[in-house]
């Protein structure tokens, strides 16, 4: 979950011509795999029945849940809605009859065959395939990451492990002062925990706001009784086997027993990569959202389009 402008379920890419693309090429005996439960893949294979309602399309997540809509975490985390909230709900098979889901993550693309193998070994053969393989938490390559008390905040998952330490928490450093960390830094406050932010940039939010808007900003989170820390990152973690504190870089030693990395996201290529997809920072991709392989497209968080990524 990261920041992204508005959208009704909280994604951020180029103009989607694929969708339109795949709904002409495609016959109606060959499939379209799609990879990729999120909100992005599930925009998509909407969008896709919508045109085509009778097409073959074949959905894989690799979370052990039905599709959830990521943005809502935070609220959940605070306890505002309950955990059904969060579903995306799957096509109707009584309108969609050709769709099947299913929660395997997918391990091969044979480029070649034009199959997909998921964890189990089975293989699926695709017409066209479309990769929303999304992002992941990015956790800084520092001191201490691997010790008990350090969480990230990206899956449903996550959200579960850091609601049962929070219950026992007393005091949480949240680092990144983003969107997600203030997000999740207010959701905390509800049980009693001590928060604080800690932003590497001189301001909050350096990525939407101004200096004149981020002050008011920080004035507002200050006063819910969160301590902000701008202009400084974590260098390392403390603790032995349980986290202790964290030291700042300029030296300060923050005691704490929960760390909070909202540091942003990595985008999933490696199963593009291992693929012999072109990639970058993220795959590859051109106006029509499609890799290097004509019949292989990649959409959402995952993608490239003219050097810029998107989340």
């Amino acid at each position: 979950m990261v920041a992204t402008t508005s959208s009704t379920i909280g994604y951020c890419e180029p103009p989607d011509t694929s969708t339109l693309e795949l709904a002409q090429v495609a016959r109606n005996d060959a499939g379209i795999i799609v990879i990729g439960a999120g909100p992005v893949g599930m925009r998509f294979t909407h969008d896709l029945l919508a045109r085509k309602p009778q097409l073959a399309v074949h959905l894989f997540g690799d979370e052990a849940c039905k599709p959830y809509n990521r943005i809502q975490l935070s609220a959940l985390l605070a306890g505002e809605i309950n955990r059904d909230d969060i579903d995306l709900p799957l096509p109707a098979l009584g309108n969609h009859p050709n769709f099947q889901f299913t929660s395997s993550a997918i391990v091969e693309i044979d480029r070649e065959r034009k199959t997909v193998t998921d964890s189990s070994g089975t293989r699926f053969h695709y017409h066209k395939l479309v990769l929303a393989t999304g992002a992941r938490a990015h956790i800084p390559n520092i001191p201490g990451i691997e010790r008990q008390g350090v969480f990230s905040f990206r899956s449903l998952k996550d959200t579960e492990s850091l609601y049962a330490r929070i219950l026992r928490s007393r005091h949480i450093v949240v680092v990144g002062g983003g969107l997600l960390g203030l997000e999740a830094a207010k959701g905390l406050l509800k049980f009693n925990t001590s928060v604080t932010v800690v932003q590497q940039s001189s301001r909050l939010m350096n990525r939407q706001l101004d200096e004149q808007a981020a002050a008011l900003l920080e004035a507002e989170v200050r006063a819910l009784g969160i301590d902000v820390i701008t202009h400084s990152g974590v260098r390392s973690v403390e603790g032995f086997e349980h986290v202790t504190g964290v030291i700042t870089r300029d030296g300060e030693t923050i005691h704490c027993d929960t760390v909070l990395f909202c540091t942003g996201i990595t985008p999933n290529l490696e199963l593009a990569r291992k693929a012999r997809i072109p990639v970058d920072t993220g795959i590859l991709v051109n106006d029509q959202m499609r890799t290097s392989d004509p019949d292989i497209f990649a959409i959402g968080e995952c993608c490239e389009h003219l050097g810029v990524t998107y989340g």
